[in-house]
């Protein structure tokens, strides 16, 4: 164990694994199975496995990096609207990988700016869709990729996560984010540190949110925000 805490000492936080697959699912709003899936693969009827997905950064832990969590929210933007099969998912991003010479595309700038067409032109041949719906599988990436925020060197470094059940993608406030650089990787008031777990502990402990707003000196608004937020990700 101490090896491998000196093995990730020096790595940026984005690489550290950091999320239960359980608990990834959760802040993506994405079934257990489905992300455990994509980590582990699938053993299918006996006749041979299906690879993973995603590469985890120590498969002796089993938990997912942020860099997993971004990768994790751009596939299900695909497969909730288009339920693509893993096999074709898993080629489309070896694609990528190939084609923009990275180890997670997914999370790059240049996904955003012209990867993705990539990515839609392999998939719209193996599934034969025609050029419509290439172009309204782009639209749907679009929505997801608004989501991310990316640094100066084009790699991902927050994401805000839905929060609000029954709410258009596109509807979606941008009031809680997980960035790996705060709070331990875990949500957040966005533009704060306030992580919204110990929020929602405080009032399920008996605090009102007017009392919780006054000792956090944030807005009633915000402080429901959040109350919303951890009670939809308990559920």
């Amino acid at each position: 164990m101490n090896l491998r805490r000196t093995t990730f000492k020096n790595l940026d936080p984005r690489e550290l694994p950091n999320y239960s697959p359980a608990e990834a699912a959760r802040y993506l709003r994405m079934p257990t199975s489905t992300l455990r899936t994509w980590i582990f693969g699938q053993q299918k009827d006996g006749r041979g496995a299906m690879s993973p997905v995603l590469e985890l950064p120590d498969p002796h832990t089993k938990f997912l990096s942020f860099i997993n969590l971004v990768e994790a929210h751009v596939l299900f933007s695909i497969r909730k609207h288009y339920n693509l099969p893993l096999p074709k998912i898993r080629k489309a991003v070896r694609y990528l990988q190939t084609n923009i010479g990275s180890k997670h595309p997914l999370v790059e700038h240049k996904f955003e700016i012209s990867g993705y067409d990539l990515f839609i032109k392999h998939l719209g041949k193996l599934i034969n869709v025609s050029q419509d719906g290439q172009t309204a599988m782009s639209e749907v990436l679009k929505v997801y990729l608004h989501r991310i925020e990316w640094d100066e060197a084009g790699l991902a470094k927050k994401l805000f996560p839905y929060i609000l059940h029954g709410v258009p993608e596109a509807n979606q406030p941008k009031s809680i984010i997980i960035d790996p650089t705060i709070s331990g990787g875990r949500p957040v008031l966005a533009g704060t540190g306030i992580a919204t777990r110990v929020v929602a502990e405080r009032f399920l402990a008996g605090e009102s949110p007017d009392v919780l707003a006054k000792d956090y000196n944030r807005s009633r608004p915000e402080i429901d925000e959040i109350l919303r937020c951890e009670i939809q990700l308990a559920a």
